[in-house]
């Protein structure tokens, strides 16, 4: 009855280490991020002032399924005070990492005058076996 158990151990520590870690780190966002997992949203960073440097990080793997994953960023421009201020330049700047090494990588910057909802959106594609 002791070695079915140390093998069971074994076995879903196997399993674990096969699945992949994927994250997303964003190092600008001016001024609101918003993450979709399969048009579910996971993260929303609320308004950032300014044009900050960030290092702000996401585990995305909680969300993921089996199978392929849409993953899409939407920026939205303006304030918490006013969304539809005139703000006349945005940037964004993440990577998203699989198991620690780059996977993607996105920085878009624009001085077109759009504000308010989103100015911005990206799509990515993640398949998990």
């Amino acid at each position: 009855m002791q070695s079915i158990g140390f093998f069971s151990l074994i076995f879903l520590i196997i399993v674990i280490n096969q699945t992949s870690k994927y994250e997303i780190t964003f190092s600008k966002i001016d001024n609101r991020a918003y993450v979709f997992i399969n048009n579910e949203l996971v993260f929303d960073s609320q308004f950032v002032d300014g044009n900050p440097d960030l290092n702000l990080s996401l585990n995305l793997s909680p969300f993921l399924k089996k199978g392929d994953n849409l993953l899409k960023i939407q920026l939205e421009n303006g304030s918490n005070l006013n969304t539809f201020i005139s703000d006349t330049h945005w940037t964004i700047r993440y990577e998203i990492f699989e198991n620690g090494k780059s996977y993607d990588y996105a920085y878009e910057s624009s001085k077109n005058g759009e504000a308010g909802l989103i100015v911005y959106e990206k799509e990515h594609y993640i398949y998990l076996e």
